[in-house]
């Protein structure tokens, strides 16, 4: 057996400055079987001028390295390799070491100058410093592991501090950046947020070699790595091959500088609960750029950061829609105010333009009786145009909404969606084609009265599910405000008449309280307007109708009947007046009783003069019934023709049926 002491003397002071785990202090290797390891029987090899290449051979196999490893002084010791003795070759003595988990290094000693056999206590002594340097280099692997996982929790703290400080999206995601970037060597950095109603990806952030880039949405490609990511909801770790770069660039997607291509990309979902909200990335452009430990580091940031962009969210939907809100309540109280056509629409473009953009916009009325389709505003790039009438022809999209009463969305592929509709595509304004087209009808119940649009030119997916409901509810508000001045103005006619009229016009609810008089009224009834108000028609009774002929009249009207006639009234002043009127229920669509209609004109000056003739007539008819005299004809010229007395002239008209009568 060799003499250990002196080994031992040889290894402490070797290893004087060098702290040996607890675990590994053992100054002996065990085998598998328990028993104490021999070293192997070296053959000397003879010692000449060195060879900087010298002919090795391996007495046995070198057993693989363990996949993990516990510790050093658990594994059976490898096996040396010498070279065998030859001619003007130098002894060598190699010995293989574990640096780590899955890396293994080679100790290799050269005798250059004498010829010389390695005996038992050199190897042994060999071999002990191979296991005690093992130990070493572990224990600084495991030191400066322990170091970097303390210096990654730290900054992963930082991060979920930092994170949690941030209410806005952009902050949010730039907070995530500055911090990832400190820990994982990366050259590009985006992140992309899946929109499932819309089914649209926008990107907030996109950075490349520290620069920020702006990418539009688009459509969710399950090919590209993004769109694999967000439907599969697994990580892809990907380490591009130079061969392999250009198909990846045709197949795979390009962000920031597109005349780079990664060699190192790993592309991690954002959760939210069991969805996938997004997908977060980052890339290099060397290969092999990453390992697994930054994989797993990245994905604890990953969770951070999804919890990060839900409360942004959250923070940001919450605000929009108080933003919305205020939005809509201005443009709800801006119209109550308003009158005219023009004044509305103008109106409604200001608000919808704070809501989403309205670079092309236009809102439109349809004359159903014309079957005429007007323009009361169009705005083409950003300038007020003015657009000619045309029919209503019923082949565009406009036409489309308004003939269907229904919304039109179509924010992508706007020509080849409407073919499928069976809709010829006119745009109005220029371009005459549109990437984004979204239509709205205004309307009230079943019937239209016209349309809003919105279209962009230039980009597709520019308008959201969420902007079509605002445009419904800008467009059922302006509906409302369109029709009331269609009723105002018609009601300003009908009022111009009524004003003008001498006759009394009032207007009652269904209980028969007046509730609105004209001037008219005053003059025929001598009752002011005020006075009138609140008051039933019982104010205008003279107590010569009898009371059934009231309680009918009331019936009629209750029933839906007009009721058309001569009546007898009072006025203020107690004056018995002639009425002739016509009084009439107001129905609404269902033929619901909302109150009545009376238009009453004074005939009492007719009523005289009507009763003068007739007593006129009558003294006329007792003064020739009277009379012995000869009625006298001539012709137009003057010219004498006949005569007959007025007797002979009663009595033939007598026998041809002809009566003399007094009634009016």
């Amino acid at each position: 057996m060799p003499k250990k002491p002196k080994i031992d003397k040889r290894l402490n002071k070797l290893f004087k400055d060098i702290n040996l785990e607890e675990s590994a202090s053992r100054s002996q290797q065990v085998s598998k079987d328990g028993q104490e390891s021999t070293p192997p029987t070296t053959t000397p090899a003879s010692a000449s001028k060195p060879d900087p290449k010298p002919a090795s051979k391996k007495i046995d196999t070198i057993p693989s390295p363990r996949q993990a490893r516990i510790h050093t002084s658990a594994l059976i010791p490898p096996e040396p390799v010498i070279t065998q003795e030859q001619e003007n070759i130098a002894s060598t003595y190699a010995i293989n070491i574990q640096t780590g988990y899955q890396d293994w290094a080679t100790l290799r000693i050269t005798d250059e100058t004498n010829q010389r056999q390695w005996s038992p206590d050199e190897e042994l002594l060999v071999k002990q410093v191979t296991d005690q340097l093992s130990l070493a280099l572990e224990n600084a692997q495991l030191f400066q592991e322990t170091q970097k996982r303390a210096s990654e929790l730290a900054t992963l703290n930082e991060i979920v501090q930092a994170i949690s400080e941030q209410i806005e999206l952009k902050n949010v995601l730039t907070t995530a950046y500055e911090q990832i970037v400190k820990l994982i060597p990366l050259d590009a950095f985006f992140v992309a947020l899946y929109d499932e109603a819309s089914n649209l990806i926008s990107y907030p952030i996109v950075i490349d070699e520290g620069k920020s880039f702006e990418e539009s949405s688009e459509l969710l490609n399950p090919d590209n790595f993004t769109g694999k990511v967000i439907t599969s909801g697994k990580l892809i770790f990907e380490t591009v091959k130079p061969e392999d770069i250009a198909q990846r660039s045709v197949n795979g997607e390009s962000f920031g500088n597109k005349n780079k291509n990664y060699g190192t990309m790993l592309f991690l979902p954002l959760r939210s609960g069991a969805k996938t909200m997004g997908c977060l990335s980052i890339q290099n452009y060397d290969y092999f750029a990453y390992k697994q430990d930054d994989v797993a580091l990245l994905e604890n940031i990953a969770n951070q950061i999804s919890i990060g962009i839900q409360n942004a969210q959250l923070f940001n939907d919450a605000k929009q829609r108080n933003e919305e809100l205020a939005v809509l309540n201005g443009l709800s109280g801006e119209l109550s105010t308003l009158s005219g056509i023009t004044n509305i629409s103008d109106s409604v473009f200001k608000y919808t333009s704070q809501l989403m953009r309205t670079s092309s916009f236009f809102l439109c009325l349809l004359d159903e009786k014309q079957l005429e389709v007007s323009f009361p505003l169009v705005i083409d790039d950003g300038e007020r145009v003015e657009v000619p009438s045309r029919k209503a022809n019923g082949n565009g999209l406009t036409d489309y909404v308004m003939r269907t009463n229904q919304t039109l969305f179509l924010p992508n592929q706007v020509n080849e969606r409407s073919r499928e509709l069976g809709i010829n595509v006119t745009i109005i304004g220029n371009p005459t084609s549109a990437k984004s087209w979204m239509g709205v009808p205004l309307s009230i119940g079943n019937r239209v009265l016209g349309a809003i649009v919105v279209q962009d030119p230039n980009e597709e997916n520019i308008y959201t599910v969420h902007q079509r409901d605002i445009l419904i509810t800008i467009a059922q508000q302006a509906a409302v405000a369109i029709e009331n001045t269609r009723l105002f103005l018609e009601t300003q006619k009908f009022k111009l008449g009524i004003d003008r009229t001498d006759n009394a016009v009032f207007i009652t609810d269904p209980n028969g309280v007046i509730q609105y008089t004209n001037p008219g009224f005053e003059k025929v009834y001598g009752y002011k307007n005020e006075e009138a108000i609140g008051k039933t028609p019982r104010i205008l009774k003279s107590g010569i109708i009898p009371d059934d002929q009231y309680k009918n009249f009331w019936g009629t009207l209750l029933n839906g009947g007009t009721i058309s006639g001569e009546i007898i009234n009072k006025t203020k002043d107690g004056r018995i007046i002639s009425i002739a009127g016509t009084n009439s229920p107001i129905l609404d669509d269902n033929g619901k009783v909302l109150g009545f209609l009376a238009v009453h004109q004074d005939i009492s000056e007719r009523k005289k003069s009507e009763e003068a003739l007739a007593k006129s007539e009558a003294d006329l008819r007792a003064l020739f019934s009277s009379m012995e005299d000869v009625v006298l004809v001539y012709d137009r010229e003057g010219r004498y023709v006949r005569y007959r007395s007025y007797k002979s002239i009663a009595a033939d008209q007598t026998a041809r049926g002809i009566t003399w009568s007094s009634d009016a």
